[in-house]
């Protein structure tokens, strides 16, 4: 007479289970190179422009963001090797000696001793023209540059301790806060003086009064982006007052040089 037998204590995976993972783990490798494209190209091809600006990138956010949070997903739950975490140590060791660096750029340029001729050589013609008025701001406003600079310091020294003992979030956290340190010292005390020296609203708004929206309005020998936004019209350029035509009753904008 046959018995009837306890369940086992311990369950075999089902060969469906193992067929999942493995076709799981087959559907998020695409997706994962689709990120990672979506991510790099843009980058890539922005970083080769001659003009660049930040909103540029901004379509390529949500994949930086998609990667980075399985970055730290996987980073969390031990599912990295040794050599990931080198590349990570090293990643956070970098970025916090940049910011260390241009804390010290602030703290330098919050003294007026920043030698401006050799700031300029570092950056490229597009934004030498800028040196000046962010140096004369940074010496008018000596105090919230000074204090920015050594919380940035302050946030880039605790990423570098805490990646030493692989605290990750709380490195990567430090590094978020000395960005949104730095990004907020610039936008609300140096941005404003660089925008009243740099823009062509006030000028613009000027050209408003004086020259009516469907009036011929060229540049000579000169072209800005910030003055064709303001008028919202094109400003076609010329090279040359021959190929201004009627220009008696035409307006030009042009350098002051």
């Amino acid at each position: 007479r046959a018995r009837s037998r306890p369940a086992a204590a311990t369950a075999t995976p089902s060969p469906d289970r193992g067929g999942e993972a493995v076709r799981e783990q087959g559907a998020q490798d695409p997706m994962l190179r689709f990120a990672a494209a979506w991510a790099v190209v843009p980058f890539l091809l922005f970083s080769l422009a001659g003009s660049k600006r930040a909103v540029y990138l901004l379509p390529s956010y949500p994949a930086w963001a998609m990667l980075l949070a399985l970055a730290f997903r996987r980073l969390l739950a031990g599912d990295v090797g040794r050599g990931a975490r080198l590349s990570l140590m090293a990643g956070c060791r970098t970025a916090a000696a940049l910011l260390v660096v241009v804390s010290a750029a602030m703290l330098v340029a919050a003294t007026g001793l920043l030698p401006e001729a050799w700031l300029r050589s570092l950056v490229s013609n597009a934004d030498a023209a800028n040196v000046a008025p962010v140096l004369a701001a940074a010496a008018a406003r000596p105090l919230p540059v000074a204090a920015g600079a050594l919380g940035l310091l302050g946030a880039a020294l605790f990423a570098d301790r805490a990646s030493r003992r692989g605290r990750w979030m709380a490195a990567g956290g430090s590094l978020v806060l000395g960005l949104l340190l730095g990004t907020g010292t610039f936008s609300s005390v140096l941005l404003p003086d660089l925008a009243a020296a740099r823009s062509t609203r006030g000028l613009m708004a000027r050209v408003q009064e004086a020259v009516p929206t469907d009036a011929r309005l060229y540049f000579y020998r000169a072209f800005d982006y910030g003055a064709v936004f303001y008028r919202q019209a094109p400003i076609p350029e010329r090279d040359a007052l021959s190929d201004v035509p009627g220009i008696d009753g035409a307006w030009l904008l042009t350098w002051p040089a």
